[in-house]
């Protein structure tokens, strides 16, 4: 099921990239998006396909036929909006697997403030490695303090926004430049 907040941030956060940074500055980057309200998270909510999609996508171009969402009362593919275009085909790339830890209702954990609202990202080699390692000492999961020590961090980001009208507004995402620093 796909998130009604971390996945539009980050999609925003995409949008100003492209915006705000030299064209010859972008690679393509592959990112699958995971938000957790727990302080781990669990090996199955990143599935096997995910994690070889992520990997391929660091080895050879993309080729892929854009998708048209089918509304959510339907399980059956309907089509209901339009796509500029049918196929995507992009160099390789980079890849990522971004984990917002959002605990704004309340903390997991005493020694986690309620709202809490952090960002990490890894890349897939990380994401086996973290999984190998907390298999091996018999876990389900990833925990967050995993992230904090081992993953990079991306800031979060105001972003403002001039709709048609002209009015302006400030919304919110992530700073996804910090996916091209290295370290």
């Amino acid at each position: 099921m796909a998130d009604s907040t971390f996945e539009p941030e980050v999609k925003r956060s995409l949008e100003a990239l492209a915006d705000n940074m030299p064209m010859k500055s972008i690679k393509p980057l592959a990112i699958e998006c995971k938000k957790c309200q727990s302080a781990y998270l669990t090996f199955d909510r990143v599935k096997e396909h995910q994690v070889e999609g992520l990997l391929n996508f660091k080895k050879k171009p993309y080729a892929h036929k854009m998708r048209v969402a089918s509304p959510i009362q339907f399980s059956e593919r309907r089509f209901t909006g339009t796509t500029d275009f049918d196929f995507i085909l992009s160099p390789r790339g980079e890849s990522f697997l971004l984990v917002n830890f959002r605990f704004t209702k309340k903390a997991p954990r005493l020694d986690i403030a309620k709202g809490t609202n952090r960002c990490f990202a890894v890349t897939p080699e990380q994401w086996l490695e973290a999984v190998e390692l907390y298999k091996a000492d018999g876990g389900a999961s990833v925990n967050y303090d995993w992230f904090c020590e081992n993953a990079k961090e991306i800031p979060r980001d105001k972003f403002k926004v001039v709709s048609e009208s002209g009015k302006e507004r400030t919304e919110y995402g992530w700073d996804l430049r910090h996916l091209y620093l290295k370290g």
